[in-house]
């Protein structure tokens, strides 16, 4: 990363591929996206979208948003892989069902078009109701034009198709069967049996104390204006202890009545996301105390364990 961005030594692109390919062949998804990245544009290396397309698959087999979304965009242009627009459909829905919002907004396009998929203004409406509306990233330029793209799209429709897409994007955003054709998994909107959730947008107090997570955590990004945020909840009710602690602060977020959970993604100072970390934060007086996984722990196995269990045994599965 260093290398990458020229923080702290002269930039070397080359020097930074290197480092990525140790890190990506030790199957850290960020450095696998990134090594992919530079080999799609000639960064440090020679420009090969066979490789690129193999190190995006990497990480996105781990669930990486954002090599989901750039395979999608390699299928469209038949770049180190033959052009086959329902794969691009494919890989872009799984980037939107992560709240991808360009993922969301190009799934509009391809329905709108009728490329990969049967056209429909129905379906392109629900998916750019769904970017234009998607609060849980700051991207708001993808957002401006997909609201603009939804005005446009209107005048096309007739009003009970604007009703259905507006039908089917509410569906979807709140787990409801029926969207888009499939909706969201029970696996995926099921609450966890050992902790009470409450919805995000359930009452004043969780959404101020939502929001000002996202703000303490958004101060925190070398890059504010790429942050996004998904599966935000409050999780309600005190919490055993975790046996791993950092400076008190699990054992103060174990105690708390209430507190916000969730996964942030961001972009590095190479310009790439760094991948979906988790977060737990809450208030002990008047002090806002936050927790989330540092996307550039050296030693994963260290990463599991003074991070990603302890935050897991505080706020459940989303």
């Amino acid at each position: 990363m260093l290398y990458a961005g020229g923080q702290g030594v002269t930039k070397n692109e080359v020097v930074a591929a290197q480092w990525y390919t140790q890190a990506a062949n030790q199957g850290y998804s960020t450095a696998q996206f990134n090594l992919g990245l530079m080999y799609a544009n000639g960064m440090g290396v020679a420009q090969n979208y066979d490789l690129a397309v193999d190190w995006y698959n990497k990480a996105a087999s781990r669930g990486y948003a954002a090599a989901e979304f750039n395979l999608g965009m390699l299928y469209a242009s038949g770049q180190g892989v033959p052009q086959e627009l329902a794969k691009t459909v494919a890989w872009f829905r799984k980037a939107a069902d992560q709240g991808y919002v360009a993922a969301q907004s190009n799934l509009g396009v391809m329905y709108a078009q009728g490329r990969g998929v049967p056209q429909s203004n129905v379906d392109a409406y629900m998916w750019f109701e769904v970017a234009a509306t998607n609060h849980s990233t700051t991207d708001a330029g993808t957002r401006e034009r997909a609201a603009n793209t939804l005005a446009t799209l209107s005048v096309l429709m007739a009003p009970s198709e604007i009703a259905e897409g507006q039908r089917l994007a509410k569906a979807y955003t709140t787990g409801e069967t029926g969207a888009g054709g499939d909706g969201l998994n029970s696996a995926e909107s099921a609450t966890p049996s050992k902790v009470a959730v409450a919805p995000a947008d359930r009452g004043e107090a969780d959404k101020a104390l939502v929001q000002r997570a996202e703000v303490a955590i958004t101060d925190k990004m070398k890059d504010p204006d790429s942050v996004r945020f998904s599966a935000v909840r409050v999780v309600s009710g005190p919490r055993p202890h975790p046996s791993i602690d950092l400076d008190l602060r699990y054992s103060i977020l174990a105690d708390l009545p209430r507190r916000v959970c969730g996964y942030v993604n961001a972009k590095n100072s190479f310009g790439g996301y760094v991948g979906k970390e988790p977060f737990v934060g809450g208030w002990r007086g008047t002090e806002f105390v936050v927790v989330m996984a540092p996307a550039e722990e050296e030693y994963f196995a260290a990463k599991i364990l003074f991070y990603l269990q302890p935050i897991a045994e505080l706020c459940g599965d989303p």
